[in-house]
């Protein structure tokens, strides 16, 4: 299976085709992949021993997300971890991976597999938001993907490098004339804006003791930072934890109730790695367990229907309150289409109305209910008796039309009869009248 997958990338290398073909190329590679682990193929099978990349890594570095995402629903090791260098002793995740070629699916896929958002990579320390703000085109999508799973903010990696100083930098004339450095400088201030939405900070310094202002002194990106950190601040919510189908709620549910670790074992907050002091006193968040200090736990949650609202750090806070965005959401979906189906049901109850009406009004139509009747019944015998009778009941229709029309002309000569006696009457009735006047003048008395 690696040697089939890793064959047909490379050959898609070298392929010369038009792009219509390529694109069909990979389809069938795809559909080939999916019989094979339909048929029982192991995705990790021998993989470890012959000591190569596994098949998901494969097609994570190949750029395949539709096979990568097949062999993660497969159930492909989504822990493993490739070597740059065989030599060398530092290891890239999946997720790393995916988050470095920008596989956006994958990156859901993994989550969704149970990957944690804070997975490092050995021996840089670095997460995956870490890994995404370190590219040369920040990827703002998967960032805010993984600070919705529980992604640190604030958490320097081994070098003391947080995610907003490992963002590139954006010259000053950034945005002027070069088309290119204003799409980077856009890609920065997108960066920017979701990092510090979800409790970056921009005046904690870096390992050099510089601030954000000053490795980042574009006015745009201050300005982006700025009215970023604003909104964070103004945001005056209290999410609550309510059972929901969405995959991240079982993960959030397990850390309910985890034990808290010792204050004794933090010598500096987990969040941000500030150390404490007798000023800069420890807390802890009712989630994650986690000891913080009071500006990465300023946040509070409802945890439980039986008790009111708890500290939690910036990452569980996200996190709930993506959850519970996610569930309103869902109710406005289901909502909808509730009120698409009583619409349907309404529509469907007047069809009937109007169908029933309408065969009311054909049983009472003159001269055509004996038609109706029995055409019905005729459909009800067999085939062979069924046009016979509607034959004839065709023919005792007409004929009962035809009689009709006889009895509709004898009473219209009829009435045209009693119309010339009429006018006999009245030509009789003047001639009398007239005959009276005459003998009138005779008789004055």
């Amino acid at each position: 299976l690696v040697a089939a997958l890793a064959l047909a990338e490379a050959l898609s290398c070298f392929d010369s085709s038009s792009a219509s073909s390529a694109e069909e190329a990979a389809v069938r590679r795809l559909r080939i992949l999916e019989r094979l682990l339909r048929a029982g193929a192991a995705a990790d099978a021998g993989c470890k021993e012959a000591q190569i990349d596994s098949p998901l890594l494969v097609c994570i570095a190949a750029s395949r997300p539709e096979a990568a995402v097949a062999l993660i629903r497969a159930g492909a090791d989504v822990r493993a971890s490739c070597c740059a260098l065989r030599s060398s002793t530092l290891q890239t995740p999946a997720i790393h991976l995916a988050v470095h070629r920008g596989l956006s699916s994958v990156v859901i896929a993994l989550l969704s597999a149970g990957v944690g958002a804070m997975s490092p990579m050995v021996p840089s320390g670095r997460s995956p938001l870490h890994t995404a703000a370190a590219q040369r085109v920040p990827n703002s999508e998967i960032m805010m993907l993984l600070l919705k799973h529980g992604a640190q903010p604030n958490r320097p990696d081994a070098l003391g490098d947080r995610p907003l100083r490992l963002l590139p930098k954006v010259d000053s004339d950034a945005g002027s004339a070069n088309s290119d450095a204003a799409t980077r400088l856009t890609l920065v201030c997108s960066a920017v804006e979701v990092l510090v939405r979800a409790g970056a900070r921009t005046e904690l310094k870096d390992r050099n003791g510089l601030a954000f202002s000053e490795w980042q002194p574009h006015p745009s990106v201050q300005h982006v930072a700025r009215s970023s950190a604003v909104a964070w601040r103004n945001l005056r919510t209290t999410p609550q934890l309510k059972p929901s189908t969405h995959p991240l709620y079982s993960m959030v549910a397990r850390q309910v109730g985890t034990s808290w670790v010792e204050d004794s074992k933090a010598l500096s907050c987990m969040a941000c790695a500030r150390p404490f002091n007798e000023v800069y006193r420890r807390h802890h968040c009712r989630l994650f367990g986690t000891v913080v200090c009071d500006t990465c736990s300023s946040r509070r949650a409802v945890l439980s229907t039986q008790a009111g609202p708890v500290r939690v750090c910036d990452a569980a806070f996200n996190m709930l309150r993506h959850l519970e965005l996610e569930a309103e959401r869902a109710a406005q979906t289901a909502s909808h289409r509730a009120a698409g189906t009583n619409t349907a049901c309404s529509t469907s109850g007047r069809t009937k109305q109007n169908d029933a009406a309408a065969e009311r009004k054909e049983l009472l139509g003159n001269g055509r209910s004996d038609v109706s009747k029995q055409s019905k019944a005729a459909s009800s015998r067999g085939a062979a008796a069924a046009s016979g009778a509607a034959s004839g009941a065709a023919s005792e229709a007409m004929a009962s039309l035809h009689e009709r029309g006889d009895k509709l002309n004898s009473l219209a000569s009829k009435v045209a009869d009693l119309g010339n006696e009429a006018e006999d009457f009245h030509n009789m009735a003047t001639k009398l009248r007239q005959q009276a006047q005459r003998n009138a003048s005779w008789f004055p008395f």
